[in-house]
């Protein structure tokens, strides 16, 4: 059994992780930039073709921008 401290950490560790990925969906939305969570890692990704590819850059660098 897990000592009380231990457990409100968790909980609240928990809930600490779905609030960051919640509002992360929300900023790369906003940038129309794809991504998928892990437990301890987001890769980011843009579909592109070669001719936008200076504009695509610029949208998911300005998404990292923003993330922080």
């Amino acid at each position: 059994m897990m000592p009380p401290m231990q457990s409100a950490y968790r909980r609240f560790h928990s809930k600490l992780f779905v609030f960051f990925m919640a509002n992360l969906t929300d900023v790369v939305d906003r940038h129309n930039v794809k991504f998928h969570g892990y437990a301890d890692d987001c890769q980011m990704y843009v579909h592109y073709q070669r001719h936008n590819s200076v504009s695509t850059i610029s949208r998911l660098s300005h998404c990292v921008t923003d993330i922080g």
